[in-house]
């Protein structure tokens, strides 16, 4: 009777071995068994091929931090700690290596093992391999990249576009004010613009509205905000920038705008000749009309206030006035 009960005991210890041998081999996942030091016990068939390994040999006894990419090696640690004391983790990712030294990413769930009388003997791990997830995440944050980039730039000259200055300048005013620091604003044109489109074609055009533009990437701070604001006009949004010295940057874009044409292979007369007369420029700074902020001192050098909330204008400084030829622009 008793040697019966046992044979039963055996089949049935069979049987279940058979079963978990049965899931090891079918599951998707890897499957780890390790100790409470991450030294690996057991790797499930699956866990084996994502390594590409072949056998329990080549990965047995290793600490699982071995396989990790050094990127992701103190967080794995520090991770791994806090559930080795029964604390949860909850699904991570990690970067691991494979053997040919390639990496992937796992996503880990990690159990705590523990003896009968609850003493801790170990930590079950399952990682799933999503490697082609993140490929696809990676390639939709590549493309919503692109989108944001285009959605804010001028495709000719790179610069900000005209929505993206009038976001940046609510803003940018509103930080100002609150730092109580200046603003100022510089609007420019190129004067004769419709001439040289119809003298010269639409290309010529294009490639001086691309070096006003080359001119301004190199001549601007991190912190200014160049844009185009629509047909040959710019703007500079110079955050922390008092008016004066405001005009004398934009005197030195004006007075640098031929040796940039000139380094792209225009002729001088394309530009207006010597005379630095082919850039033309409104110096504004920008304040709201608030007593504390408003004062004869800020109207120097033709600078004007105003409302932001109502509109923006722009002052032309008289020693720079001169007649327009064509107010059109392509």
């Amino acid at each position: 009777m008793a040697d019966s009960r046992i044979k039963q005991l055996e089949q049935k210890l069979a049987g279940s071995e058979h079963f978990l041998h049965v899931l090891l081999q079918a599951s998707p996942d890897a499957i780890f068994l390790c100790d409470l030091q991450g030294n690996i016990r057991y790797i499930s068939p699956r866990g084996l091929s994502m390594f590409g390994m072949e056998t329990q040999s080549e990965i047995v006894g290793r600490n699982i931090m071995e396989l990790i990419a050094p990127r992701d090696l103190p967080a794995a640690k520090e991770r791994y700690a806090r559930a080795a004391e029964g604390k949860d983790v909850g699904l991570r990712e990690c970067l691991f290596t494979r053997k040919d030294s390639s990496t992937f990413y796992i996503e880990l769930n990690s159990t705590m093992l523990r003896e009968p009388n609850g003493t801790p003997s170990g930590m079950l791990l399952v990682g799933r391999d999503i490697s082609d997830r993140k490929k696809i995440e990676a390639a939709l944050q590549r493309a919503y990249d692109r989108l944001q980039y285009q959605a804010t730039r001028d495709p000719l000259t790179d610069l900000f576009n005209r929505r993206y200055m009038e976001e940046t300048l609510e803003r940018e005013l509103a930080r100002c004010l609150r730092e109580n620091l200046p603003l100022s604003l510089v609007l420019m044109d190129i004067d004769y613009f419709k001439k040289i489109n119809d003298t010269f074609g639409h290309k010529a055009g294009d490639l001086m509205l691309q070096s006003l533009s080359e001119l301004l990437h190199k001549h601007t701070r991190a912190e200014d905000i160049a844009c185009r604001f629509g047909g040959e006009e710019f703007a500079v949004i110079l955050p922390g920038t008092s008016s004066s010295h405001a005009i004398l940057r934009a005197e030195s874009w004006r007075q640098a705008l031929p040796s940039e044409l000139a380094a792209v292979g225009h002729d001088d007369h394309f530009v207006g000749g010597a005379d630095h007369r082919a850039l033309g420029f409104h110096q504004q700074q920008i304040a709201v009309e608030e007593p504390a902020l408003v004062g004869a001192g800020h109207a120097e050098h033709g600078a004007a206030h105003v409302d932001l909330r109502k509109h923006l204008v722009g002052v032309r400084p008289q020693h720079h006035a001169r007649p327009r030829v064509n107010e059109s622009t392509d």
